[in-house]
């Protein structure tokens, strides 16, 4: 939790260097449910609530472009960082074909893109806060949950999708919501459905 907690904190400071209104009331914003993992997004259940998966993508996408402009906007970034961004928003792409979207899974994704400005101090405080943050929305929305999948799919685009604003690309469509799914032996309609014939 220290770790995470120093992460932000030198993220935050990064944000805070650029001195942009709007990068400093996100991180305001959400800085007491990325240190806790709790407060307005509440604890997860068996079946995710979309629109709080909406909300932890939108902050996810917030701290990811936020990082990511701290570390190629001069004179504190470099524009060369551009570069590492551009591979990890493909690397993201790539790691969402895959079936294992854990953090560490994630966090190797991300530590493979081999380029320069990778050991940029501000591409790592990014990167970092990124992962951390994911860590504790993993652990609320994806583990243990119906919906678990969809939930990381949405958490993950909206990182890559931060990156892709941070450099003026196109954005990636997000997942779709699963369907509501019935329970055994009604129909969504609450009918409820006939018994098999057996023999």
């Amino acid at each position: 939790m220290k770790k995470l907690k120093t992460r932000i904190a030198l993220l935050a400071a990064g944000l805070l260097a650029m001195s942009t209104p709007l990068f400093i009331a996100a991180f305001t914003a959400t800085a007491p449910v990325a240190v806790t993992g709790c407060g307005i997004l509440g604890g997860g259940t068996s079946t995710n609530n979309i629109a709080q998966i909406n909300a932890a993508a939108l902050i996810l996408q917030n701290i990811a472009q936020g990082g990511a402009l701290a570390a190629i906007t001069p004179p504190q970034g470099n524009t060369n960082n551009a570069a590492y961004f551009n591979a990890a928003s493909q690397a993201i792409g790539l790691f969402l074909t895959g079936k294992d979207y854990s953090p560490a899974a994630f966090q190797q994704a991300l530590l493979a893109i081999k380029i320069p400005g990778a050991s940029d101090i501000w591409v790592q405080l990014a990167i970092g806060g990124v992962v951390d943050l994911y860590q504790v929305y993993f652990s609320q929305y994806v583990q243990g949950q119906v919906d678990g999948n969809y939930a990381a799919q949405a958490l993950l685009i909206a990182v890559q999708n931060g990156f892709n604003q941070a450099l003026g690309n196109p954005l990636v469509p997000p997942p779709v919501p699963p369907a509501a799914v019935p329970p055994k032996g009604q129909s969504i309609g609450g009918k409820i459905l006939p018994r098999p014939l057996t023999k």
